[in-house]
């Protein structure tokens, strides 16, 4: 009797801690995660550009204009000296009168200026033109005046073309030059674009600059074979090179590589039950993630949700990492 006693308490023991381990797993997280493999991946460098086109002349306005008469249409040809738009003159004094005064207003000076004296201002400085004409000869590619309405100074009035065939002026940061190359491919979109266009690299420019920001880059000029009416001079476009495919790389998602207070990049790891950090060297960014040049070997489990490094997980493997 006493021995089924002892054997019984066994068994409640084991079916107890059975319980407690089945209870203690289902309470643990899961985690998104995927298993560090080898693979391939493209280099795409991503920047910005503008549509620009030689012999093509801007016209820029002094002051903010009111515009009563546009003579021109996009793509009509025109003389230098060719009045292209009639400004009226008396709504154009109104209103940067309207605009002066508020602006004393604004710094609490109780004197308004008047109109008349303004206006005297003005033809005295011989800021205020009757005319806005154009400066060369050529095709109107690009028109942005309208009637009764105000023109600013922040965009041009209109672009006069030679007749050349525009292209595509873009900047590549210094540390992505050794990706680019004269003869590749690009895709070009935009915002004022109605389609994406491919187009070639023609030429790299020999010497640096330093942008607006201070970073220093390089001029890269791109040829687009098949254009279309879409394709104006003077608009912001967005430039992707398909540089080169690299083999047999470590590639991690972008939102697995996190930084530490230390600033060190790190990811987190599935080993022996739990999140684990793991140090990684992070190099080039590319479409599909990171390349990792160390720090994560393939068979690793690699974990992507906000785990913490220590906490109990159960990864839910997805697929691998390449």
């Amino acid at each position: 009797m006493r021995k089924h006693l002892i054997l019984w308490s066994i068994a409640a023991l084991s079916l107890a801690c059975a319980g407690g381990i089945r209870i203690f797993t289902t309470q643990i997280p899961e985690s998104a995660a995927v298993v560090v493999n080898y693979g391939n991946a493209d280099i795409e460098i991503l920047c910005s550009g503008r549509i620009e086109e030689d012999g093509a002349h801007a016209i820029y306005t002094g002051i903010p204009l009111v515009i009563r008469e546009v003579y021109v249409r996009e793509g009509d040809a025109v003389r230098k000296g060719d009045p292209i738009a009639l400004v009226d003159t008396e709504e154009t004094v109104r209103y940067l009168s309207r605009r002066l005064n508020q602006t004393l207003a604004l710094a609490e000076l109780e004197d308004a200026l008047p109109v008349e004296w303004l206006a005297g201002k003005l033809r005295d400085e011989h800021l205020l033109p009757q005319y806005i004409r154009s400066e060369s000869d050529g095709l109107v590619r690009q028109l942005a005046l309208n009637r009764f309405e105000v023109h600013s100074t922040d965009i041009p009035a209109a672009v006069i073309s030679s007749g050349e065939t525009p292209y595509v002026r873009m900047q590549i940061r210094e540390s992505d030059t050794p990706w680019v190359e004269v003869g590749q491919q690009v895709r070009i979109t935009g915002t004022g674009l109605a389609c994406s266009y491919e187009g070639i690299v023609r030429e790299i420019a020999s010497g640096a600059r330093s942008d607006d920001s201070g970073a220093t880059v390089l001029d890269v000029y791109v040829d687009v074979p098949e254009q279309d009416d879409a394709f104006r001079t003077g608009l912001n476009v967005h430039v992707c090179i398909a540089a080169r495919t690299l083999e047999e790389v470590i590639v991690v998602p972008h939102s697995a590589v996190r930084i530490d207070a230390q600033c060190r990049e790190y990811v987190l790891v599935y080993r022996n039950g739990r999140a684990e950090k793991c140090m990684v060297s992070v190099g080039q960014d590319v479409s599909s993630g990171y390349l990792i040049s160390s720090g994560l070997q393939p068979g690793d489990v690699l974990l992507l949700d906000g785990n913490a490094a220590g906490e109990w997980v159960r990864p839910c493997i997805s697929g691998e990492a390449a």
